[in-house]
C-alpha cells in the first residue's frame, strides 16, 4: 500500500510536472509568436544594401541568442534538478526504462540536430524560418505515437508521457541555446562580443574593399570611353573636319605651317565639297605639302578656306583612290581643278567631266580637236578657247607639269581677269602659251624669259600694261611671239630676239613702243615684223637690215620725214605698209626694187607729194596699190598701171591726181575688173573704168549699190 501511495505521489508530482513544463512551453511558444510578430517583415533590399545590412542583422541575431541563452541555461538547471529527482525515486525499478526512454529522446535530439545542422548551412537564417522550424519540432513531438517501454508493468501511460516530456523538454533547451536552433553538443557555442566585432570589422572591410574595386574599375572604363570617343572625334572631325588638315587662314604669300581649321560651304561649285569644318586627314596634308613644295610663295591660298585653291584641296582629298596616285598625277588634278573653280566652271559653254572624282582628266572636256594626252596618261594640251572662262587664270596650273600647250582664248562678256601667272614657266615642257582676249592687268611676266622650249607665246589683246623687262627672253626656241594689242610701252627690250634662227614672227603691234633693239638685226630667220599701231617718231633703222623680212607693217606710227632708201634693201617684202604715218617727199624710186610685193604696197595716209612714178607698173605681182589721202600726189595715172594685170584694188582718192584715164588701163580694168576708187570729177573723162567715185568725204558706186561690178 504505501509503494502504492508512493507510485501514486510520484505520478502527481510527474503529472504537475508536466502540466508545468507544458505551461512554460506554451509560455515560450506564444514569446516566440510574440517576438515573430513584434518583427517587421524584411524589405528586400538590392546587393549593396544587402551587403551593409549584415552587420546589423548579426547584431540582432546575436542579442536575440543572449536573450534566448540566458532562459535556456534556467530551464537546463530545472531540468537538471527534475532529471535527478526522477532518477533517485526510479533508480531500482525503473532503471531499464529510463535507459530506453533516454535512448528514445537522444534519438529524437540527434534527428533533430542533424536537422538543424543541414539548415545552418543554407545562405540565410530568417527568423520565419525559425519560427516555421519550433513549429514543426513541437507538431513533431506531439504527433509522436506513445512508446512502450518493455514488458514491465510499471511502463505506464504516465511514464510514457514523463519520457516524452522530458525528450521535448531537452529539445526545447537545446533550441534556446542555440537561438532558436538545435546546438548539437561540441560543435557550436555563441559568439562573443569581440569575435561579432572581429566578424563585422572583416565583413565591412571586404564591403568597402569590394566597392572601391568596383568603382574604380567603373572610372577606369569611363575613362577609357572618354579617349576612345575623344580619339574618333579627332580622326573624322572634319574638317572634319577635317579637317581641319586639313586646316586654313587669308591668303598669303608664306607657305602655311599647320593644315586648316575651318572650311566653309563652296558656292561656285556644283559638285564639290561642301564642308562645314576643315578637314583633317592625313591625305589633304600630304598633298597640300606636296604642292606648298612646288609652290612656296603661293601655299597660302591653299589654307585659306575662301580660295578655289582649297576648295579644290578638298575636293582632291575626296577622290576615291587617291591615295595610289602619283604625286604627279594628284597635283594635276589639283591644278585642273583650281582652274575650274577659279574661273567659274559651272558657268563655262562646256564643263563636261570636269571635276569628276572618278575620271582622269584626259576625259574631261578640251576645246582642242587633237589627242590631249600622251599614251601614260599625262595631259598634254590644256585647250579652252572661247568656253566662257571668268576669273584669274591660277597659279595652280603649272602643277601639270606634263603640259606642252595652254590656250584660253576669249571673246565675248566672260573672259578671264587678273594678272598672268609668273608660274607658268615652271613647266619645263612648256612650247605653247595661247592666251588672248581676256581683260588682264599687270605686265608681262619677266619669268617667261625662262621658257627655254617655248615656241610660241601669244598674249595678244589682255589689256597689258606697262615696259617689257629686259629679261623677258630670250626665247631661244621661239618661232611666234605675239604682243599685239595691249597697252605696253617703252623701249623693246633686246632679249626678245634671243632666238636668232626660229623666229619668224614678231607682233608687237597695237601698244606704245617707242623704239626697236637693235638686237633684232640678228635675226636670220625673222619673215614677219608687225609694229603698227605704236608710237615710233623715226623709221627703225634696224629695220633696213632685216633682208628676210616677208612682211612689213610699219603703219599707224608717228614716223615722219622722208621713206629712207634702205627700204630697197628688202628685197624679199610681199606685203609692206608704210601708211599713217607722216613720211613726206617724193616716193622714192627704191620702192622699184621691191618687184616681190605682191599683196599690197600702202602708202595711204602721209604727206607724199610728186607725180606717181611710172615704175610703181614694174610691180607686176602686186594686188593692192593704195596712194589715197595723200594730196601732194600729182599728175595723170601713169599708163604703166596697165601691166598691174594681178591688181585686185586701186586707191587714188583723196590725192590730186588729174587727167584722163589712160585707155590700156581701162582695157585691163574691164577685163579683170579690179575695185578701183578715184575722185571721178577731178578726171576730164569721168574716170569711166573706175567704180566709186568720190567727193567731199565718201564714196560711192556708180553703178548702184546692188551692182555686181561694185563688188569686183
Amino acid at each position: 500500500g504505501e509503494e502504492d501511495s508512493d507510485e501514486e505521489d510520484d505520478s502527481d508530482e510527474e503529472e504537475s510536472s508536466e502540466e508545468g513544463d507544458s505551461d512554460e512551453e506554451s509560455s515560450d511558444a506564444e514569446e516566440f509568436d510574440d517576438e515573430s510578430q513584434d518583427t517587421p517583415p524584411k524589405k528586400k533590399r538590392g546587393w549593396f544594401g544587402g551587403l551593409f545590412g549584415r552587420k546589423q542583422k548579426l547584431e540582432e541575431e546575436e542579442e536575440e541568442s543572449g536573450k534566448r541563452g540566458k532562459k535556456s541555461r534556467k530551464r537546463r538547471d530545472e531540468e537538471e534538478v527534475f532529471r535527478d529527482e526522477d532518477e533517485e525515486s526510479e533508480e531500482e525499478s525503473e532503471s531499464d526504462s529510463e535507459d530506453e526512454s533516454y535512448d528514445e529522446v537522444d534519438m529524437l535530439t540527434a534527428i533533430e540536430e542533424g536537422d538543424n545542422e543541414s539548415g545552418e548551412t543554407g545562405d540565410s537564417d530568417e527568423e520565419s524560418e525559425e519560427d516555421e522550424t519550433d513549429e514543426e519540432s513541437d507538431e513533431a513531438f506531439d504527433d509522436e505515437p506513445d512508446i512502450e517501454i518493455g514488458t514491465n508493468a510499471s511502463g505506464s501511460k504516465a511514464q510514457t508521457r514523463k519520457s516524452k516530456a522530458s525528450a521535448k523538454s531537452s529539445h526545447k533547451k537545446s533550441q534556446k541555446k542555440g537561438g532558436g536552433k538545435v546546438v548539437p553538443t561540441g560543435e557550436a557555442r555563441p559568439l562573443t562580443d569581440e569575435e561579432i566585432k572581429e566578424r563585422s570589422r572583416s565583413e565591412v572591410c571586404c564591403i568597402v574593399t569590394t566597392t572601391t574595386v568596383i568603382i574604380a574599375s567603373v572610372l577606369l572604363l569611363g575613362v577609357a570611353g572618354g579617349l576612345g570617343v575623344a580619339w574618333a572625334v579627332g580622326l573624322f572631325d572634319d574638317d572634319d573636319n577635317n579637317d581641319d588638315i586639313g586646316t586654313r587662314s587669308n591668303v598669303t604669300l608664306e607657305p602655311s605651317t599647320s593644315p586648316p581649321t575651318t572650311a566653309p560651304v563652296p558656292t561656285s561649285a556644283p559638285t564639290g565639297p561642301t564642308p562645314t569644318q576643315a578637314p583633317t586627314t592625313a591625305m589633304f596634308a600630304s598633298i597640300q605639302s606636296s604642292a606648298c613644295d612646288f609652290l612656296p610663295l603661293r601655299c597660302g591660298d591653299l589654307s585659306n578656306p575662301d580660295t578655289p585653291q582649297y576648295q579644290a584641296l578638298e575636293w582632291l582629298a575626296e577622290n576615291p583612290g587617291v591615295e595610289t596616285m602619283s604625286e604627279a598625277t594628284q597635283l594635276a588634278r589639283l591644278g585642273m581643278a583650281t582652274l575650274y573653280f577659279s574661273t567659274d566652271g559651272a558657268n563655262w559653254r562646256n564643263s563636261s567631266n570636269w571635276i569628276s572624282t572618278t575620271l582622269p582628266i584626259c576625259d574631261w572636256y578640251s576645246s582642242s580637236a587633237e589627242t590631249i594626252c600622251d599614251a601614260n596618261g599625262n595631259l598634254l594640251r590644256l585647250e579652252l578657247d572661247n568656253n566662257l572662262l571668268s576669273g584669274p587664270l591660277p597659279h595652280e596650273v603649272s602643277h601639270i607639269r606634263s603640259l606642252t600647250t595652254i590656250s584660253i582664248q576669249s571673246s565675248g562678256g566672260r573672259a578671264l581677269n587678273g594678272t598672268l601667272p609668273d608660274s607658268l614657266s615652271l613647266i619645263p615642257g612648256l612650247t605653247s602659251i595661247v592666251i588672248t582676249g581676256n581683260t588682264l592687268s599687270g605686265g608681262a611676266p619677266a619669268a617667261y624669259g625662262q621658257l627655254t622650249n617655248i615656241e610660241t607665246l601669244d598674249l595678244k589683246d589682255n589689256g597689258l600694261s606697262g615696259e617689257l623687262s629686259t629679261s623677258f627672253g630670250p626665247f631661244s626656241k621661239a618661232v611666234t611671239i605675239d604682243l599685239s594689242d595691249n597697252s605696253f610701252s617703252g623701249a623693246v627690250p633686246g632679249a626678245i630676239a634671243g632666238s636668232t634662227t626660229d623666229l619668224t614672227t614678231l607682233d608687237l603691234s597695237g601698244n606704245g613702243f617707242i623704239s626697236l633693239p637693235s638686237a633684232l638685226s640678228s635675226l636670220q630667220g625673222i619673215r614677219n615684223l608687225y609694229v603698227q599701231g605704236n608710237s615710233f617718231a623715226s623709221f627703225p633703222a634696224v629695220v633696213e637690215e632685216m633682208i628676210t623680212l616677208v612682211r612689213l607693217d610699219l603703219s599707224n606710227n608717228q614716223i615722219g620725214g622722208v621713206i629712207p632708201p634702205g627700204i630697197g634693201n628688202l628685197v624679199n617684202l610681199k606685203d609692206l605698209s608704210l601708211a599713217g604715218n607722216a613720211f613726206s617727199g617724193e616716193i622714192i624710186s627704191a620702192i622699184g626694187n621691191l618687184v616681190n610685193l605682191r599683196r599690197r604696197l600702202d602708202l595711204s595716209n602721209n604727206a607724199l607729194t610728186g607725180d606717181v612714178p611710172s615704175f610703181l607698173g614694174s610691180l607686176t605681182q602686186l594686188q593692192r596699190l593704195i596712194l589715197n589721202n595723200n594730196e601732194g600726189l600729182t599728175g595723170a595715172v601713169p599708163a604703166s598701171f596697165a601691166n598691174l594685170d594681178q591688181l585686185q584694188s586701186l586707191h587714188i582718192e583723196f590725192t590730186g591726181l588729174t587727167g584722163n584715164i589712160p585707155t590700156a588701163v581701162c582695157t585691163l580694168f574691164d577685163s579683170i575688173n579690179p575695185i578701183a576708187w578715184a575722185d571721178c570729177s577731178d578726171h576730164a573723162d569721168d574716170a569711166p573704168c573706175f567704180q566709186y567715185c568720190c567727193g567731199a568725204d565718201s564714196c560711192q558706186c556708180r553703178y548702184g549699190s546692188t551692182d555686181s561690178r561694185c563688188f569686183g
